[in-house]
Order: structure tokens, then sequence, then C-alpha cells
């Protein structure tokens, strides 16, 4: 995995963990959120990690 591919996931991964302490997300929504977030990342670079 490229650097910025890797960093990209972690950034979601924080984001997530942030969300999460936070109370406001159920594990459906959760998962519906990582995807998508992880999803625009790929778009975003134009490839797939």
């Amino acid at each position: 995995m490229e650097n910025k591919s890797r960093e990209h996931v972690l950034s979601v991964l924080q984001k997530a963990f942030d969300k999460g302490k936070q109370g406001d997300m159920d594990t459906t929504k959760m998962i519906q959120w990582l995807e998508q977030e992880l999803q625009s990342g790929i778009n975003y670079r134009g490839k797939t990690l």
C-alpha cells in the first residue's frame, strides 16, 4: 500500500474512532460511513488500495 493510501486509511480510522467516542453512531451507520469515506479516497486518487 502506498503512503498516501495508508495515510488516508489511518485518517479515516481516526475519524471513525472519534465519532464512536461521541456515541452518535450505531454499528450500521459506522460501517456505511466507513465505506463511503474509504471509497471517496479511492475515487479521489483514481485507483484502488
